[in-house]
């Protein structure tokens, strides 16, 4: 709670434009080239460090933290960071990764931080260590659509069958 309460207190100060990359493969590729990207425009760019993209992921690297803390020591530094956690930019991108091992990850994180674009990167059966079936899997990494905000959009792979076939039943197309 420590964590995300800092990075809810930046959101706050900042009200970012937060991106939510998800997918089987290629999340971390697509987030970096993102920010290369949009950093070519006039607004900040933040994003989530290495593949830092389950909640404890994203709160960690959102307050701060470059990678996951070792050892009490570690653990005191990243809260710390955290509780003094504020806002740096006015109108920032965020551009964070989302990761799903078992059906209701999704939901957790869009619960923590809402965001207001979802980039579906590949999604392929790999990772399915947790999920009961392929479908099982594409619908909770597809579960973002209907959780961004009321005004969000989508960016996908027309050409990805999965995403082609699977994301008309979920969104307003």
């Amino acid at each position: 709670r420590l964590l995300w309460s800092g990075v809810h207190r930046r959101a706050a100060s900042e009200k970012p434009t937060i991106f939510a990359v998800v997918g089987s493969v290629g999340k971390t590729s697509t987030k970096e080239a993102m920010a290369v990207v949009l950093a070519q425009g006039r607004r900040p760019v933040e994003k989530t460090f290495g593949n830092l993209a389950t909640d404890t992921g994203l709160a960690l690297s959102l307050t701060g933290s470059y990678a996951p803390p070792q050892g009490a020591v570690g653990w005191a530094r990243s809260l710390t960071r955290a509780a003094l956690a504020k806002g740096k930019y006015e109108k920032p991108y965020w551009v964070l990764e989302y990761s799903s091992d078992v059906e209701g990850d999704t939901k957790v994180l869009t619960d923590l931080l809402l965001p207001h674009v979802a980039v579906v990167a590949t999604i392929v059966p790999v990772h399915m260590e947790l999920y009961k079936t392929e479908e099982v899997m594409i619908r909770e990494t597809l579960s973002i659509i209907p959780e961004l905000a009321a005004d969000g959009v989508v960016i996908a792979n027309a050409d990805d069958p999965i995403q082609a076939n699977e994301i008309p039943k979920i969104s307003d197309g």
